[in-house]
């Protein structure tokens, strides 16, 4: 007698439906297990163990039921299985093959309680959080190397994810940290948040200018990349609010979930238990000439002025710094990475450039000061991805700047020239 004799009897249905049952079952397990593979490898995002272990069981479950001939009972869980799985990791796998795309993942990552909600900015560091790679202070700002002295003159520096320093090893690799410890007469701050664009600048300069203790006498903006996300809208809303703004709540894991294991669960409880904030919608076109008008400079002059204006009647100077990127993994004329949803890779560091003199163009006329560091002096190996330092290019880029940004901080405000 057969093994398949013995397990599903001698009646031929009954095999052919526990065979496939149970081959079904284990392809789903060999998904699951892969998976778990590239988590132990560090690919993609760090999906949470226990949520992986919960697929292998429900796997476990439907080769089971297979084997005890409950047909039904085991195609009902390999067809959970797959919805789970499709909902939970094609996000994921999108985001890791280069695909464009504005789905999230809803399974539990690690380091997935990093931000929290901020009625005007959307995401803030939560306070006193450590991981392994990162901390926040009290004052809800990545720490640096140095501790914060309130007895020194306060530079404040502002800027996105590449200011957060999403790609380095350590809170002293960053290059804020790096800033700091390099001009040892200032305390430079870290203000720096993922995704934040000129828009949260301006509500940051207003509000939180202080958020480190005391106010700075100088304001350092590095920005760009967020801001040239929003272009090729159809329509943009004056403060980048119907997009960039209501992607940082998925971005940041901000919208309410279940923190269950099931990905489907979690989504079906994001969109009909708590819906209060909005999921972002996005028209536009792609592929749009980055030479053309469009409205996001006639947003980000208002910022830029906004901005300078505010600090100007405190009596704080500032200074703007241009954005750099990776340029060796922008060159795909036919490829959309996802940040930017209407801008193909090609086209990203010529739009990203246009950006950069836009400013520069405007930081005398607003009384500020431009820093645009020499482009040419990076490579791929200075960055951790598209546009995120590694250990070596954060040092690079603080070491660049600080003659500049004390030149334009500690004395009379001048302008470098948008040479690139």
């Amino acid at each position: 007698m057969s093994w398949i004799e013995k397990t599903w009897g001698s009646e031929k249905e009954n095999q052919y439906k526990g065979f496939i049952g149970s081959f079904i079952a284990l392809m789903l397990a060999f998904v699951v297990l892969v998976m778990m593979l590239f988590r132990l490898v560090g690919i993609g995002e760090q999906v949470l163990f226990y949520a992986q272990v919960y697929l292998m069981v429900l796997a476990g479950l439907a080769l089971l039921a297979s084997f005890k001939s409950w047909h039904m009972v085991s195609a009902v869980l390999s067809m959970f299985l797959f919805v789970e799985l499709a909902v939970g990791y094609i996000p994921l796998a999108l985001a890791m093959a280069g695909v464009p795309t504005r789905m999230e993942t809803t399974f539990p990552v690690e380091e997935g309680d990093r931000y929290q909600f901020h009625p005007l900015l959307a995401s803030l560091p939560v306070a006193n959080y450590s991981a392994p790679t990162v901390s926040h202070n009290a004052n809800h700002l990545r720490n640096n190397a140095l501790p914060f002295d309130p007895a020194k003159p306060h530079v404040a520096v502002f800027g996105g994810s590449s200011t957060y320093d999403l790609g380095v090893s350590s809170d002293a690799a960053t290059w804020v940290s790096q800033l700091d410890t390099l001009i040892p007469e200032y305390s430079v701050s870290n203000n720096g948040v993922p995704g934040y664009s000129s828009s949260e600048h301006v509500v940051q300069t207003t509000f939180y200018e202080d958020r480190a203790g005391t106010e700075p006498f100088c304001a350092v903006y590095y920005m760009g990349w967020n801001d040239i996300r929003d272009y090729g809208f159809d329509k943009l809303d004056n403060g980048y609010a119907d997009f960039h703004l209501l992607s940082q709540y998925g971005a940041q894991k901000i919208r309410f979930s279940l923190g269950s294991p099931s990905p489907t669960l979690n989504l079906l409880a994001a969109y009909f238990m708590r819906n209060e904030l909005p999921f972002p919608q996005a028209q536009g076109t792609v592929g749009k000439d980055v030479t053309a008008d469009d409205d996001l400079f006639r947003v980000a002059e208002r910022n830029v002025r906004s901005i300078a204006a505010i600090n100007e009647s405190r009596g704080i100077k500032t200074v703007f710094v241009a954005q750099m990127l990776n340029r060796a993994r922008l060159t795909d004329p036919t490829r959309i990475y996802g940040w930017l949803p209407f801008v193909y890779d090609g086209d990203t560091w010529q739009l990203q450039d246009r950006f950069n003199k836009f400013v520069g163009n405007l930081a005398p006329d607003v009384g500020a000061g431009f820093i645009y560091p020499d482009i040419d002096a990076f490579s791929d190996e200075d960055f951790a991805d598209n546009g995120h330092f590694n250990d070596q290019g954060s040092v690079k880029f603080s070491r660049m700047i600080r003659d500049d940004v004390v030149q334009m901080c500690g004395g009379t405000q001048t302008t470098a020239a948008a040479n690139q």
